[in-house]
């Protein structure tokens, strides 16, 4: 685990993306609700599909809009989503739209899908024949009803039937074609060049043809011929069921089916007596909870089998757990959806019940995480110790357990300081009663904070009282600029010589700046231990010293000096002048000197810095502790 603190300890300062969380969980996509965040999503390994249905009980998007549509088609066309993930996250979307969210979409991957096979690479590329295959599957086992607007995909189909009788396609694209449109001439009533009748449905019956006798279930037309395939398929499956009591009931298990879709059990009437987990068919992680402790969340994240940290699986227990039942001579499952109709014996996902306040079971048997919790309820998870339990009932008897690993991601430091003042008065109670991490609980400045600590962790942490910074010094006044010296006056006849000019005035001395104001004190702070019978180690009582502190508030930085004023400019020297007596004789007369400039003001002393506040006093006192050494303050 020591290991793990290191790795988790890297991750928590990676940086998030320009404009969503990483990871973005599905609560954080439903808030954001855009097509891009729902792509953000999407693309993290183990998100889930539910997020894209508006019937599931957990966070998801709540419109289907433009934006969502044509991101959707985009995040497969140029690869940025799975096209398993793709295919079910639609299949959920297009279960809850409106008929014309429907007709939207289904164009959006009309389009989607004639651009892929247009692709220059589309035939020499597995890659883009994988989403091409996913966008074709989605329309030919899309559920019975959502058509979407013929007006507009009818062309479409056209087109390809035009570019097949022309050989346009390639070997790749030429398969795809004659399996799209042979799906579309079932919508039609016909297979084969010949219109579908019943002789056609008990034919594929007789030869055993179950999988095409679900392509007409799925996608003829005609109700009566429909319902003929129903019964059909579900015979065939019967007849197959590795359940000898399947087989013997064969007439009512029929029926059930055509009526209910499933062969549901009574958990009243055949108690379950045990239950397992198949851990191979359901991708467990390790659960990693990071804490924003501040604003007082939390969120559940995954961890182990990826590189980063990531969201949590949310694993489908259909087929994954296993339940012994009175009178059914092998274990049965969650029932699956009735269109699937499968004739096993089943129980329903209400028979099912999680034992936590962090997941539960959905109507089709998909376990959900609550991923946004508060900072109390994390506390409360760190009591139940180092893994993330999960109990599960059947019928109402406790018959599952398992338990995935549990760490906590070390917090940000808890800074508490006072705006002007000092710093906050602190109560603060740690928990130690857990070996492996501490949790604790910080009152005062008005509101309550909770931090969970691996003990590992422990040295990095922080939680401080911390006075409030002193004010800077202001900056002080600039000295006056110097006067301009006279100017000289200019040389005259007959005899007068010029001027030289004034000297400039001195500039002013700057003025000193302010002394910046003192640091406030920081809080008083108490501290109780609670390290269980066991007491607390020497090395745990010298870490939570150094990681609970009160700190003084740093004092303000002097003012910086004002600057001296210039001195003032020297006046300048009066003009010399040439004189010409009445006999014609010339004289030049002298000019005068320019005047000395003054001199520059000193620029003004820098204040001096405020002195950084005191702490507070720390008092520690240990509860049930073993140690008489580690009860002193």
């Amino acid at each position: 685990m020591l290991l793990w603190a290191l790795v988790l300890a890297g991750l928590a300062v990676v940086g998030c993306a320009a404009t969503y969380p990483r990871p973005i969980t599905a609560r954080d996509l439903a808030d954001l609700g855009s097509g891009d965040a729902l792509i953000a999503y999407l693309r993290q390994p183990d998100a889930s599909p539910s997020v894209c249905s508006p019937r599931t009980s957990g966070p998801h998007l709540t419109r289907l809009d433009e934006s969502v549509r044509a991101s959707l088609v985009e995040g497969l066309t140029e690869g940025d989503i799975e096209p398993g993930l793709w295919r079910r996250c639609v299949d959920r979307a297009l279960a809850g739209a409106s008929p014309e969210d429907v007709s939207q979409l289904l164009y959006a991957v009309a389009d989607g899908y004639r651009s892929l096979m247009k692709n220059a690479d589309f035939e020499t590329s597995p890659a883009l024949q994988t989403r091409l295959l996913a966008m074709q599957n989605l329309y030919i086992e899309r559920p019975n009803g959502l058509d979407g607007d013929r007006g507009r995909l009818g062309p479409l189909f056209d087109q390809l039937r035009a570019a097949l009788d022309a050989r346009r396609l390639g070997p790749v694209a030429t398969r795809f074609a004659h399996e799209l449109l042979s799906v579309v001439d079932l919508e039609r009533g016909r297979y084969g060049g010949r219109a579908i009748d019943l002789a056609l449905i008990d034919d594929l019956h007789a030869r055993g043809d179950e999988a095409l006798l679900r392509r007409f279930v799925d996608r003829i037309p005609a109700t009566p011929l429909r319902d003929m395939a129903r019964r059909r398929l579900v015979a065939l499956r019967i007849a197959a069921s590795p359940y000898p009591e399947v087989r013997a009931d064969a007439a009512r298990v029929e029926e059930r089916l055509l009526q209910q879709g499933i062969n549901r059990l009574s958990l009243r009437e055949q108690p379950a007596s045990s239950a397992s987990l198949d851990v191979r068919k359901v991708a467990m992680r390790g659960v990693l909870v990071r804490q924003d402790v501040t604003n007082r969340r939390a969120k559940l994240l995954g961890y182990g089998e990826h590189p980063e940290v990531s969201v949590l699986p949310e694993p489908s227990l259909v087929g994954a757990l296993s339940v012994d039942v009175a009178g059914v001579s092998r274990p049965v499952t969650i029932c699956q959806p009735p269109a699937v109709l499968d004739p096993s014996p089943c129980i329903g996902a209400d028979d099912v019940k999680i034992g936590s306040p962090f997941a539960a079971l959905d109507g089709e048997g998909a376990l959900h995480f609550l991923d946004h919790f508060s900072a109390r309820e994390a506390v409360g998870l760190a009591r139940g110790g180092n893994s993330f339990a999960l109990r599960a009932s059947v019928g109402g008897r406790p018959l599952l357990s398992y338990d995935w690993p549990l760490w906590f991601e070390r917090p940000a430091n808890l800074v508490l300081s006072g705006a002007f003042s000092d710093g906050p008065d602190l109560k603060v109670a740690v928990d130690h009663t857990a070996p492996s991490r501490l949790s604790f609980t910080v009152s005062g400045d008005g509101a309550e904070y909770h931090a969970v600590v691996e003990k590992p962790d422990l040295p990095a942490f922080r939680i401080v009282s911390r006075g409030a910074a002193g004010r800077d010094g202001s900056r002080g006044s600039d000295g006056s600029d110097g006067h301009s010296g006279l100017d000289g006056s200019s040389a005259s006849c007959p005899f007068s010589d010029g001027d030289d000019g004034g000297r400039g005035g001195d500039g002013g001395d700057g003025r000193r700046g302010g002394d910046g104001g003192n640091g406030r004190d920081g809080g008083d702070i108490q501290v109780e231990v609670d390290c269980g019978t066991r007491g607390c180690g020497p090395e745990v009582v010298a870490s939570l010293r150094t990681v609970i502190v009160s700190e003084g508030g740093p004092g303000g930085s002097g003012g910086v000096g004002g600057k001296g004023g210039r001195g003032g400019r020297g006046g300048s020297g009066g003009s010399g002048t040439t004189c010409t007596d009445p006999n014609g004789s010339t004289k030049s007369l002298s000019g005068g000197s320019s005047g000395m400039s003054g001199h520059d003001g000193h620029d003004g002393w820098r204040g001096s810095d405020g002195f950084r506040g005191h702490a507070g006093k720390v008092q520690f006192s240990f509860v049930r502790t073993s140690l008489p050494s580690a009860s002193a303050p």
